[in-house]
């Protein structure tokens, strides 16, 4: 997993505009961050900011009409 600090940026393709939710989920499986995105078509940059949540491991899922994706990090 890639270690974080403040924030993590993500790369997320979308085929159409749509809007899709993103959600961070710590190693209990309780989602710290939700968020709704407003994606273009084609590949999308997302900043999600981190500083809040403490220290540990997390995935971040992106789910829309396109189905899901996860990604793990590290919180340092």
């Amino acid at each position: 997993p890639n270690p974080a600090r403040d924030r993590i940026v993500l790369h997320v393709q979308s085929s159409t505009a749509s809007a899709q939710t993103l959600r961070v989920y710590d190693s209990k499986g309780v989602a710290v961050i939700s968020k709704t995105l407003v994606l273009l078509p084609g590949v999308n940059q997302v900043e999600v900011h981190v500083s809040n949540v403490p220290p540990g491991a997390y995935v971040v899922v992106v789910t829309g009409s396109d189905g899901s994706k996860a990604k793990a990090f590290v919180k340092r």
